[in-house]
């Protein structure tokens, strides 16, 4: 019984994982969701955008492997 608790958590945690491809998709469409709701005209907002999420994302994951 054990392998199979043991195999359906990594099979959990391996799902959880997004790839580079599908994190750049998602913050495309969030940041272009953000903009239209505040209808933000600027010509840098979208660039601003992804410089945030990219560095949220960096600090995420420095807090999340505890260094």
């Amino acid at each position: 019984m054990r392998p199979v608790v043991t195999f359906a958590l990594l099979l959990a945690l391996c799902g959880c994982a997004k790839s580079p491809a599908e994190l750049e998709v998602a913050d495309d469409a969030s940041c272009r969701k953000i903009i239209t709701e505040r209808n933000d005209a600027r010509p840098t907002a979208y660039e601003e955008c992804r410089s945030n999420l990219s560095a949220y994302r960096l600090q995420r994951s420095i807090a999340v492997s505890g260094r």
